[in-house]
């Protein structure tokens, strides 16, 4: 990105998609640059729906969140345009809209997602909101009699699969709540181990949990994509259930005039910065990360924004990208906290109750989202479960996640305690100290 250092003129930041990624990335900008930037948000629908929390609601534990953009346009000064992002003038700096706009740029951040494709064309491939009312079909088929057998299935190449576990453990206490006899769990992955990316603790966890609950698991295999005839898995030889639930795959579809992979996926530096592109940046699904999860998204955001607002003159740091993967795994009784770590720092905590804003553990989303109307309890659970996650990322070593999670906590609720004021002393140290 050009750096922009006339007072006389504001950088502009297009910012392009609907999603997690986006709206944090405004949120970040905003607060990093300040009025040295103008944004605009280019998204094709008129709200943010908070996607993460779509496995609860055919249990009708929660209705969607749901941001409005008019919100953050009013707040944070985004100007919003209610299009798409179809193509891009590098050269020329112009993002291309759909309707047949041309935006100047000074920083393009595409958050535009990716395309879910159906891959096994017998099972439900649950994405989303719009899938709602096909799993509650489900739902009604094993409560009546209709169907015995649920097999779940993750599909290749699919790193984040944690919503496929949730809706298996969420079926499993909904059974148990209303006395659903004879209702058969099964959970078959292509891994040796259950959500094997959070690290050996929490793949672990994982398979205690469902074994508690019921639910057969079996690993290491990858039924075809035509199952009419049955499907082998493994120790439990041929099966035939009577409904199949998966996940989507996802596949790339990034706007014309930007390079992109095999995949469709936009190639990223350490910075979100797309390769060989001055001044656009891909965050979230569109970018070339094996793993499309939204607090990582989140994170992605955070770094691209940094980068953006450095350019400006603003006094940031621009920071590398380093993944920090969290998980929040909800199962009809306690949730569990997972958090990746390696071999010795894999991490499972559990609670019996949780801030729906940290679904996804987005610094300033959550709190954007918890400091809504009507939202006060909303503010001081997430303001609680901040305290916490900076407390744990001390312990194992994060004074960087730390230090933003007390962030939040000021944010959500004014000064912090002389505890906490120590704490964050002691590991604004440790940060200065650590080598770079």
């Amino acid at each position: 990105m050009r750096t922009v250092t006339e007072p006389t003129r504001r950088a502009r930041v297009v910012v392009a998609g609907g999603g997690v990624a986006a709206v944090e990335a405004v949120l970040a900008v905003r607060s990093l640059a300040g009025e040295r930037v103008a944004i605009d948000l280019i998204a094709p629908e008129p709200e943010l729906v908070y996607r993460p929390l779509s496995v609860l609601a055919p249990f009708g534990r929660v209705d969607a969140q749901r941001l409005p953009f008019a919100r953050l346009e009013a707040t944070h000064g985004a100007r919003r345009r209610r299009d798409r992002l179809v193509a891009v003038d590098a050269h020329a700096r112009l993002a291309i809209l759909a309707g047949g706009e041309e935006l100047p740029y000074d920083a393009l951040v595409v958050a535009t997602g990716a395309q879910a494709v159906p891959w096994m064309p017998s099972a439900l491939a649950f994405g989303g909101s719009a899938d709602v009312p096909a799993y509650r079909e489900v739902l009604r088929a094993l409560q009546v009699g209709r169907a015995c057998h649920v097999l779940y299935v993750v599909p290749p190449h699919v790193a984040w699969s944690l919503p496929l576990y949730e809706l298996a453990l969420l079926t499993s206490s909904w059974a148990a709540d209303r006395g659903v006899i004879g209702a058969r769990l099964t959970l078959a992955i292509p891994d040796t181990d259950p959500l094997s990316a959070f690290g050996v603790a929490a793949s672990r966890a994982v398979r205690e949990l469902l074994g508690d609950r019921g639910i057969e698991l079996v690993t290491g295999v990858m039924p075809p994509a035509d199952v009419r005839a049955g499907v082998e898995l493994g120790r439990l030889g041929r099966l035939r259930p009577d409904r199949i639930v998966t996940l989507p795959r996802l596949v790339g579809r990034p706007p014309a005039g930007l390079p992109s992979d095999a995949d469709g996926f936009l190639p990223v530096d350490e910075h979100g910065a797309v390769h060989g592109v001055e001044g656009v940046y891909a965050i979230g699904d569109v970018a070339d990360h094996e793993v499309k999860q939204g607090g990582l998204a989140a994170q992605e955001a955070d770094v691209a924004a940094a980068a953006i607002a450095a350019a400006t003159g603003a006094p940031v740091e621009p920071r590398r990208f380093e993944a920090v993967l969290r998980g929040l795994l909800l199962t009809g009784v306690t949730s569990a906290y997972l958090r990746e770590g390696g071999i010795d720092r894999s991490r499972v905590t559990y609670a019996t109750s949780w801030s729906a804003f940290l679904k996804v553990a987005a610094h300033h989303l959550s709190t954007y989202l918890a400091t809504g109307a009507d939202a006060a309890g909303d503010a001081r659970a997430l303001r609680r479960q901040a305290i916490d996650f900076a407390r744990a990322d001390a312990r194992w070593g994060d004074t960087r996640s730390a230090l933003e999670w007390l962030q939040v906590a000021e944010r959500l609720g004014g000064d912090l305690d002389r505890g906490l004021t120590e704490e964050r002393t002691r590991w604004q140290r440790d940060l200065e100290a650590a080598p770079v």
